[in-house]
């Protein structure tokens, strides 16, 4: 015997829900996005001569004391990523492959990176 709607009764007197298709899921809603701080705002200290800058001197494109150029800030969601240049890439073990890569500090301070990436060669840039 059928019950409310969407729901029947089995032989044993349970109440069991049909089958069928189900409606659709609530969308959730999307977060807001954090705001992106301005890179200028505040103040920074150069990695050359340890001068700490004010916030007014924040905006300023290069140190007041050394002349230094203000080094680029990260900022977004990419931030704390890095994109390397592929040195050198071997085969190590089977599918694996052993490459050197350098994210710009230099070929001595190149990074040793084991992957099983088929598509990454010698010159390929990797993030």
């Amino acid at each position: 015997a059928s019950g409310s709607r969407g729901q029947h009764r089995c032989s044993k007197g349970q109440v069991v829900r049909a089958m069928g298709k189900k409606g659709k899921a609530p969308v959730p809603e999307a977060e807001p996005e954090a705001p992106v701080e301005d890179p200028t705002a505040g103040g920074w200290t150069c990695a050359e001569c340890d001068y700490e800058h004010l916030e007014e001197e924040a905006a300023s494109g290069e140190c007041v004391a050394c002349g230094v150029e203000r080094p680029a800030q990260e900022v977004g969601r990419f931030a704390g990523y890095k994109v390397g240049l592929v040195l050198a890439c071997e085969d190590f073990s089977g599918k694996l492959k052993a490459l050197k890569v350098d994210v710009g500090e230099g070929e001595d301070a190149a990074l040793n990176i084991v992957t099983n990436a088929g598509n990454v060669k010698e010159g390929c840039r990797v993030v």
